[in-house]
């Protein structure tokens, strides 16, 4: 959330911490990044927490050892002096204003209601909604549950999107809770009801890697859905970290806790459809426990609705070809997710579909047959030409070609990286200077296994895409001994993981 710094990111000794300068040495200039100039695809909804209290220390965690980052010096702590100043000016303006008028008296319910939603007009003379059909709230704001009567004070705003807003709210039981307010629609209120469906439902599993959920009422005609409060998603770690990757024993500690909330899922047979990073936060910033958070888009498998699903750039094959889909998308999305995590950068930030099917298959190779030869959009994307032997096979379009058939322009390619192999980016991803050859050896060791993890969930075939429980007993997760020859044991009987 907007304010909250995570004081650590890296173990110590963590395999990297080198700025964007030292990346594009080995990598080539990246471009902007995500989430400026309209960069990141998809609208990331937040939560707040508060700031560490003072004197806070960060902990060690089960041998992980966070630190905070490098005090800053030159230029950088030169621009930081004008907030630092107004910081102590203005952190505690009311003891000044007290130690100046010794009979001064704040009221904190006189302050003035600020207004958090945009636009803040309602459509008609004295009604509630905006022209978007989203509530008009204040700060001060009293949301009433009526299911169990509890009060919820709005206090702030964490985020927005299609579906409506999420506020930070307090209560009278003392607690916090993120509340979303759906716009009064048909349609979003009708995917919030099956969001709450699905969150009740998961909720009884007791499973601790997804967001918890309290409740759901009514108030001026708007859903309201109550979950606990988080602090900040993985795409927020990423960005105050300059955007450089993570170390690879917090990924594994990430990743096995997202695994966790996909065997959840599965055994429901629920879809996310929307895994990103900004969708997977910490529950606070003193650990690095994770929620997997917004089922706003989920699903039942056999029960999907809607075909246009998943944030591009973590989008699958079968969605992008507009094949049937199971749970196994979601796989597919947590593998953008880890690669993203160790690069800083998306793996494939494609501009458009077009784009992000060209980047897939620059980097893995052309989709299996089988599964061209079945999507309904294979002809928007691929050509078909006959090889030496008359055996059709397909090839990708160029961007002329797609833009001639298609009437349109497609926008400019963003590239990040100068290598295109899964890999070829792992491997060559830069070390932390100065480590000795013993802690480089064993580095690279772990380079090997976590490219060979990425590689089993981004398989094209989702028969062939490795399942949540397979996963969680690959070497990288179980930080034990690579091995070349991994494979892993056949899925239980009854699991969901293909398309019917």
């Amino acid at each position: 959330g907007p304010g909250v710094v995570v004081p650590w990111i890296f173990p110590q000794g963590g395999p990297r911490s080198l700025g964007m300068e030292s990346a594009a040495a080995a990598f080539g200039p990246p471009a902007a990044p995500p989430g400026e100039g309209g960069a990141r695809a998809g609208t990331a909804v937040g939560h707040t927490a508060m700031k560490p209290p003072e004197g806070w220390q960060p902990p060690s965690f089960g041998g992980l050892h966070f630190k905070p980052p490098s005090p800053r010096s030159g230029k950088e702590a030169a621009a930081g002096r004008p907030g630092r100043v107004l910081k102590r000016v203005t952190g505690d303006l009311l003891e000044m204003f007290k130690q100046c008028k010794s009979d001064f008296q704040y009221t904190k319910t006189l302050n003035p209601r600020r207004c958090l939603t945009k636009p803040a007009e309602p459509v008609d003379p004295g009604g509630c909604d905006n022209a978007d059909a989203d509530l008009i709230v204040y700060v001060g704001d009293v949301l009433v549950s009526t299911s169990s009567g509890r009060k919820y004070v709005v206090a702030d705003k964490l985020g927005q999107g299609t579906f409506g807003q999420v506020m930070r709210c307090d209560s009278d039981d003392g607690e916090g809770y993120a509340v979303k307010i759906i716009r009064n629609k048909p349609a979003y209120t009708n995917q919030a009801l099956v969001e709450n469906l699905i969150l009740s439902m998961v909720n009884q599993d007791g499973n601790l890697h997804v967001l918890k959920y309290y409740e759901c009422f009514t108030h001026r005609n708007h859903l309201c859905l109550v979950s606990e409060l988080l602090a900040v998603n993985l795409y927020e770690l990423l960005r105050q970290n300059s955007f450089r990757g993570l170390s690879l024993n917090l990924i594994r500690v990430i990743m096995r806790q997202c695994l966790d909330a996909l065997i959840c899922f599965n055994e429901r047979e629920i879809i996310h459809c929307d895994l990103k990073p900004e969708n997977v936060m910490l529950k606070s910033i003193t650990s690095p426990q994770i929620k997997v958070i917004d089922l706003g888009s989920a699903c039942f498998e056999n029960h999907a609705v809607y075909t246009y699903i998943q944030s591009r750039f973590y989008r699958s094959p079968e969605v992008l070809l507009r094949l049937p889909f199971a749970g196994q998308i979601d796989i597919w999305s947590l593998g953008c997710i880890g690669a993203e995590l160790f690069l800083g950068l998306p793996l494939w930030p494609g501009t458009s579909e077009f784009n992000q099917v060209c980047k897939i298959a620059e980097s893995l190779g052309p989709p299996p047959k089988h599964l061209l030869d079945q999507g309904k959009w294979t002809s928007k994307f691929f050509d078909t030409v006959d090889d030496s032997n008359g055996n059709k096979r397909y090839v990708v379009k160029t961007s002329k070609q797609f833009e001639e058939e298609n009437e349109c322009e497609l926008p400019k390619e963003r590239r990040y990286f100068k290598y295109t192999k899964i890999a070829d980016l792992v491997e060559h991803y830069p070390m932390q200077k100065n480590l000795s050859k013993q802690d480089q050896a064993r580095e690279q060791q772990m380079r090997v296994k976590f490219s060979h993890f990425l590689t089993g969930m981004l398989q094209y075939d989702p028969a062939k895409r490795w399942t949540p429980k397979q996963c969680l007993q690959h070497p990288f997760i179980t930080n034990s001994p690579h091995d070349s020859a991994w494979t892993p044991p056949a899925p239980e009987p009854g699991s969901h993981s293909n398309p019917q």
